[in-house]
């Protein structure tokens, strides 16, 4: 199939009419028929459908069926063709960097020991080295709408404290959405493993995530109760971690906002010159080996721009303990005192003015910008509207404005 085919395809599986709402993409797909023109976000996945389709036949039209399947405009199907685009990204830069044999890319999508099996997302081999992977991605839409004003547990403590009483919503870790990745992923290479052609394959997990990626980080690092620590959360019934053997390593990728803000026709960030672009400099991939599995080579890394986030600078990549939403302050290190003084410290924090807070980050912006070399400058915003900074509990223009 050429892009003038897979394109007709989607446009033919696709409804037009956008009356009653039947497909979240009825607009982008049909943008031909109104304006002469091609939708941006549809000429570039008909573009990678097209190349998979050559290197793997068959490929343009199995998404098409799947893409048109989501029928409907509520949220469900909505996060449903993220996730679906979340495996084309991967996909599409497993085929980029593939070796060619007898004359082609070599790719393999949905390999499997046999009909009627689970099986990864796909199989390629790299600078001569055969990896499966398994492509994710969660529904975030809901939890999103949370963050801004939220104060968000990102780990597990031995101690629950609700922030309520000062207004703010309390958001859990999202560590059971990681957890049941590496269970389904666990599963899928148990029955993928069993063809002795691919029992050797190094085999990874690919998480696409939104912008916030210290979520999954922290879920499998943190010292307290990550999934691939000793204090894993996740046991056995012999209180054992359990410990995933066949997934040999995460690769977490950030880039589910991209999708959204190209579907509605707004600017991509961190410099993207497409939405479908996994490599950029700007934002690398974090990899995290499990210490179960086997040791991925660096090439296989290099190829996805996958580092290790605890050589990052970038709060991103952190490892963190909770996150006040309200302010924007990321704490960590709690792990590093006795248990004991937990809750103590959790309240002293929490309970801190606005002032007190707003003099914190002052004085990491200073010393950051000493470290750095760079003149200081302040650029926390405070609204006329908002609550004064000195903790009166006035609105700003009514005090110290």
């Amino acid at each position: 199939m050429n892009f003038l085919e897979v394109l007709r395809l989607l446009e033919k599986k696709i409804p037009m009419d956008r009356s009653n709402r039947a497909h979240w993409l009825s607009y982008h797909t049909h943008m031909r028929s109104r304006t002469g023109m091609i939708h941006p976000f549809i000429k570039v996945l008909c573009q990678i459908l097209t190349n998979i389709n050559q290197t793997y036949p068959g490929y343009a039209t199995i998404m098409a069926e799947r893409i048109s399947s989501y029928k409907g405009t509520q949220i469900d199907q909505f996060e449903q063709l993220l996730q679906l685009f979340a495996e084309v990204l991967v996909l599409n830069r497993a085929l980029e960097v593939s070796d060619i044999i007898e004359g082609n890319k070599y790719l393999l999508s949905e390999p499997r020991e046999r009909e009627g099996v689970k099986n990864p997302e796909f199989r390629t081999i790299i600078n001569g080295i055969p990896c499966a992977g398994e492509v994710k991605a969660p529904s975030l839409l809901e939890f999103q709408k949370d963050r801004p004003s939220s104060f968000q547990y990102t780990t597990r403590w031995p101690f629950t404290i609700d922030a309520k009483d000062q207004g703010t919503k309390t958001l859990l870790p999202l560590d059971n959405r990681i957890k049941d990745f590496l269970k389904s992923s666990q599963n899928k290479f148990k029955e993928y493993v069993k063809n002795n052609a691919f029992v050797n394959d190094f085999r990874l997990l690919f998480i696409v995530w939104d912008d916030f990626i210290y979520e999954p980080i922290t879920a499998l690092l943190h010292s307290a109760s990550g999934l691939f620590t000793p204090n894993s959360f996740y046991v056995d019934k012999n209180g054992e971690p359990v410990k995933f053997p066949l997934v040999d390593g995460v690769i977490i990728i950030r880039h589910l906002q991209q999708f959204v803000l190209a579907l509605q026709d707004r600017t991509l960030v961190h410099g993207l010159s497409h939405p479908f672009q996994l490599i950029n400099p700007r934002t690398p991939c974090a990899f995290i080996q499990n210490p179960f599995g086997r040791s991925v080579p660096q090439v296989l890394l290099n190829t996805f721009n996958a580092v290790d986030p605890r050589s990052l600078p970038a709060s991103e990549y952190q490892i963190t303990d909770w996150v006040d939403w309200t302010t924007g302050i990321s704490y960590t290190g709690l792990d590093q005192i006795p248990q004991e003084l937990y809750p103590k410290i959790f309240e002293t924090i929490r309970r801190a003015t606005n002032r007190e807070k707003r003099q914190l980050l002052e004085e990491k912006g200073k010393r950051l910008s000493i470290e750095r070399g760079i003149p200081y400058r302040n650029l926390i915003k405070v609204g006329r509207n908002d609550p004064c900074p000195c903790g009166s509990g006035k609105k700003y223009k009514r005090c110290c404005l």
